[in-house]
């Protein structure tokens, strides 16, 4: 674990209110995912700050990792000056952030248990807004390396 300083940034994609409970965002959020990827809604999105990265981002959190909180899914760009229909664009401020960076691979669950390992881990959260950052090889869709920032 490694704490970094991220300057702010904005960033355009696709909304899911959520919640942990019940196992609702274990139902939902493999749904987002798979209406961004199966609609290809990354190539709407312009002025990319990387054409190989897509961004997950959990804010607005009520209280805890258990209550309800908002995911973005889609990208960090350099301006909001074109948001597509249907995405919404939100500029975050500078941040403190622990990172982590599961390794193996994404089919055999290797996010969900790095988050299990850290809603178990007692690290003093913020709860301001929380990143998974996925960058992909475009010569190979298997080879998929995630970093998650932690608010500290």
């Amino acid at each position: 674990m490694t704490t970094v300083e991220k300057q702010g940034f904005h960033f355009i994609g696709i909304p899911l209110r959520t919640s942990n409970e019940n196992g609702q965002a274990a139902q939902e959020i493999p749904a987002i995912w798979h209406k961004f990827i199966s609609e290809n809604l990354q190539s709407k999105i312009t002025n990319k700050v990387n054409e190989n990265e897509i961004t997950a981002i959990y804010t607005n959190y009520e209280d805890d990792f258990m209550k309800p909180y908002t995911m973005l899914l889609g990208c960090l760009v350099s301006d909001l000056t074109h948001i597509p229909e249907g995405m919404i664009g939100q500029s975050f401020e500078n941040e403190t952030y622990c990172t982590f960076n599961p390794t193996g691979k994404l089919q055999d669950g290797i996010v969900l248990e790095q988050w299990k390992e850290i809603w178990n881990s007692g690290l003093q959260r913020k709860y301001t807004q929380d990143l998974e950052i996925y960058q992909t090889n475009p010569n190979d869709p298997e080879d998929v390396k995630v970093e998650i920032l932690i608010a500290i």
